[in-house]
């Protein structure tokens, strides 16, 4: 199945309805008869959004659902996409395990974006990610991290935990805990 939604605001996807959550919380798509290919694209021509298009998939095969290649892109700065993810149950949560990789095609448009001092400033091309997120607390946990194909120290990795509750998290605090990460990257 193949879905078009132009002209509407990507961000409106990362809003979930909590009777969708424990529709998923409920097990019935976790089903080894189910199989389901779907396929969402937008193009946002809103510029209100950080992202420009995007192009979701969203797959069930035998009880398993994943978000592979999904794809969100942002004209002027890179790419993100999702891959190795997988939708599970875990004691009555809902936990989605993923990599996500961005390719950062123009890191000065980054930083601009961030508002990132330039003492801070380091050449960045790509950022691999693997997060645990649970859709019950709506937390989030970095499992690991790599900048330039370079794994983040102990230190580097304490700055994301404040990404963790993602009730607090905004466009402010975001730029806020990214820039304290760059200001303390090795590079």
């Amino acid at each position: 199945m193949n879905i078009s939604l132009n002209n509407n605001k990507i961000s409106r996807l990362f809003n979930l309805n909590p009777t969708l959550i424990e529709f998923f919380k409920s097990g019935l798509l976790f089903n080894d008869n189910i199989n389901l290919n779907t396929t969402i694209t937008i193009n946002s021509k809103t510029g209100e959004n950080l992202f420009d298009d995007a192009e979701i998939y969203f797959n069930i095969r035998n009880g398993k659902i994943n978000f592979n290649n999904t794809k969100f892109t942002n004209k002027k700065i890179g790419s993100l996409e999702l891959n190795d993810s997988s939708l599970f149950l875990d004691n009555n949560r809902l936990v989605l395990n993923m990599n996500l990789f961005f390719n950062i095609s123009n890191s000065a448009h980054l930083f601009s974006f961030l508002n990132t001092k330039k003492e801070s400033r380091k050449e960045i091309k790509n950022v691999l990610v693997n997060i645990d997120y649970d859709f019950s607390s709506n937390e989030i946990k970095f499992n690991k991290i790599k900048i330039n194909k370079n794994e983040l120290n102990n230190q580097e990795m304490l700055v994301l935990e404040g990404f963790n509750d993602n009730y607090s998290n905004n466009l402010i605090k975001t730029r806020r805990l990214l820039n304290e990460l760059f200001s303390v990257y090795a590079g």
